[in-house]
């Protein structure tokens, strides 16, 4: 009961999320969902260190939020998101625009405060982490960042924008180089997902339409190829008895559908044409080569990078 009514709430929580008009009403409905994380997570009886972790790591960026939510409401005397345009930059753009991006990558999964993700999957149910990590919580954070570059705090080019793509370069090679080397099957999906994160920060921080669109297609993508992935896992898991990739083989003829929906999944995040994955990340990697034609400056110079 605990576990069914945590999902309908935290589903209810990212509802309101988007369909708030209201900065501080956004940020009450974010906190239902970071709550329910909690509650969902700890459901697995065994996780409530990692449940404990996400919480304390995930309320570190809610803080950030609530703190941002001030300053901007300091500056502009206002809380609706439809009113909220601070342009020009200042020590409050700057510091409301840093606060709401540790906000955001932090609910994401992105470097540096990710190793509550990890944690959370190999100790939690499957299902928790297909519902909550690898979904929910993806629309959350992009919506959020895309939002504060477009409207509340508009991002031009310079050194925010330089920040943002680092980032998400960062993200997206360091936590695929960690997943090679990991064991537990579960832990190893993490980080991948982790490192498709930085795939969608690096596509909002080009600020150009097809950056931003590869971005959030990105997105809806990883939510419907990567909770596939967490739940072909957790079937594995249930019918080996563990999620050790050192103990595990010989189950494509045994898990049949299994094995199909793990491949083809698979295949879409890696990017294969013509699959989902390969029209995303060919959208972000067009809004990185128009840096080097249509930006002057150090960003035209990093672009290869």
């Amino acid at each position: 009961m605990e576990y069914y009514g945590s999902m309908l709430i935290a589903l209810g929580g990212a509802t309101g999320v988007f369909l708030s008009g209201d900065l501080f009403e956004l940020l009450v409905f974010w906190e239902v969902v970071t709550f329910c994380l909690y509650l969902l997570i700890a459901s697995g009886g065994q996780s409530g260190v990692a449940a404990t972790k996400a919480f304390v790591m995930t309320g570190i960026g809610d803080g950030a939020l609530v703190l941002a939510g001030a300053l901007i409401w300091a500056g502009t005397n206002s809380t609706s998101i439809a009113q909220i345009s601070i342009a020009g930059r200042s020590w409050l753009s700057v510091c409301s625009f840093l606060l709401v991006t540790l906000a955001a990558t932090t609910k994401a999964g992105a470097l540096p405060l990710h190793t509550w993700l990890p944690t959370c999957a190999q100790y939690s149910d499957a299902s928790v982490m297909a519902f909550l990590p690898a979904g929910i919580d993806k629309l959350l954070w992009i919506y959020l960042l895309v939002i504060l570059v477009r409207q509340i705090l508009p991002l031009g080019p310079g050194g925010l924008q330089l920040v943002l793509a680092c980032l998400g370069s960062a993200t997206m090679i360091v936590a695929a180089m960690v997943a090679l080397v990991q064991h537990d099957l579960k832990r190893l999906l993490a980080f991948h997902a982790v490192s498709q994160v930085g795939y969608m920060i690096l596509g909002i921080a080009r600020l150009t339409p097809v950056g931003i669109l590869g971005g959030v297609f990105h997105m809806l993508n990883n939510v419907i190829y990567k909770p596939c992935l967490f739940l072909c896992a957790g079937a594995v898991e249930r019918r080996a008895g563990t999620s050790q990739l050192d103990r595990l083989g010989g189950l494509g003829r045994r898990m049949p559908l299994t094995f199909a929906a793990c491949i083809l999944a698979a295949l879409a995040i890696s990017g294969i044409p013509p699959l989902n994955g390969f029209a995303s990340k060919w959208m972000i990697y067009q809004g990185i080569v128009q840096m080097g034609g249509k930006e002057g400056g150090l960003a035209s110079q990093l672009w290869p990078v």
